[in-house]
């Protein structure tokens, strides 16, 4: 294998590899959710608020992450992101509800500096097969996020604790940091500039419709994944088979993704894209609450939805910045932007339920996944966030 090949092959293992350590720490959660909460004694508003703290924690770290990796480089942030991931994944398996806390604010900052660099390490490293290779890890992390949601009670199980079925994913962050810590850092020289006007990119109308695309599409997966078994269970479904049906969202989903990056890579306008990913949610969403009785089918076609949306969210991060900073500091927008909006509608899901119905939930999600394609059409159009930055320094 030649030194170019390998320098390759070296760095989409450790695009994947991080990628892989960004979602078990969360999925794993809350398939114990009623074991915690017996061993623990926390009730479950308590633990409700405790389910929502990663997200809150993404929102709120991931705007400063821009000035992190200016200070410490791209790689040595993101080695020291997947440490900190491994530290707070075993004091939240450690008796103690203190550390249970410590430890979920851990993981949720740790997390969200490697939703914000991932993305821009894959537009410095892989510009021309960008959407590709977006496509891939995040096929990599829903697969880790199905996987340690499947795996968590039968670990905890095995075990006899929930506390392994939460700490077991130690190893895959402490490999992780241990990949990252060993590769150089390797930011382009407009690196150096993340910190000078940085606060510009939140003025710029597009960065705000690609932040908002994030937003809404996030909202619509996490109250689908979230509340959907409600909804099927009240229409007469048995709680294996609604399961069934989420599982078959997640995986369809997964395998949508790389379909979308072909056609993503081809155009320099996503608004179409966008748009069609969008409206096959409120298709789905529609179809549930119209003709529940295929509910089978709506499951599938969100998945198709969900899956082909996060890919899009996620270039267009890449597809609307020129440079490596750039990308960054939008990186850092959108995830801070896109994950309070999905904090928020997670709480006001259960709200709705708790006040109306599931029916209720569906139709807020269609409402949602319409204002989702709107915002779609917008951050698709052939506009660089940098053009409008450097206009107004």
């Amino acid at each position: 294998m030649s030194q170019s090949r390998r320098q390759v092959v070296i760095a989409i293992l450790g695009v994947l590899v991080a990628a892989a350590c960004l979602r078990p720490a969360i999925t794993s959660f809350g398939p114990v959710l009623d074991r915690i909460a017996a061993d623990t004694g926390l009730s479950a508003g308590v633990l409700g608020i405790l389910g929502s703290l990663p997200l809150v924690m993404f929102g709120l770290v991931s705007p400063w992450v821009h000035r992190m990796a200016a200070r410490l480089g791209t790689e040595r942030l993101l080695a020291t992101a997947l440490g900190i991931l491994a530290v707070g994944t075993a004091l939240r398996s450690v008796p103690g509800n203190v550390l249970l806390w410590l430890g979920t604010v851990l993981i949720g900052g740790a997390i969200a500096v490697g939703n914000v660099l991932v993305p821009s390490i894959v537009k410095r490293d892989f510009g021309k097969r960008m959407s590709l290779m977006t496509s891939l890890y995040t096929a990599v992390m829903g697969g880790m996020a199905a996987l340690a949601s499947g795996l968590a009670v039968p670990i905890a199980d095995a075990t006899g604790t929930w506390r392994w079925a939460l700490g077991g994913w130690l190893a895959l962050a402490v490999a992780g940091c241990a990949i990252w810590t060993v590769r150089p850092n390797q930011d382009d020289v407009d690196a150096q500039a993340a910190t000078s006007g940085s606060t510009s990119v939140w003025r710029v109308p597009t960065a705000w419709y690609v932040s908002l695309f994030m937003g809404f599409q996030s909202s619509v997966f996490y109250m689908t994944i979230t509340w959907l078994p409600t909804y099927e269970t009240d229409h007469g479904y048995t709680a294996a088979t609604a399961g069934w049906h989420l599982f078959a969202y997640q995986v369809t989903g997964i395998l949508c993704g790389f379909a979308i990056a072909i056609p993503l890579d081809r155009s320099r306008s996503q608004s179409t894209i966008a748009a069609a990913v969008s409206i096959w949610m409120v298709l789905a969403v529609l179809g549930m609450l119209l003709f529940p009785d295929v509910m089978w089918l709506w499951a599938v076609l969100g998945g198709v939805s969900s899956g082909a949306s996060l890919v899009v969210a996620l270039s267009l991060i890449g597809l609307r910045s020129r440079t490596h900073s750039s990308t960054v500091r939008l990186s850092g927008m959108a995830q801070s932007v896109g994950y309070l909006i999905a904090a928020a509608a997670t709480v006001g899901a259960g709200a709705i339920v708790e006040t109306s119905s599931s029916r209720g939930l569906l139709v807020a999600m269609a409402i949602i996944a319409a204002i989702q394609t709107i915002f779609g059409v917008l951050a698709g159009r052939d506009v660089y966030v940098d053009d409008a930055v450097t206009a107004r320094v």
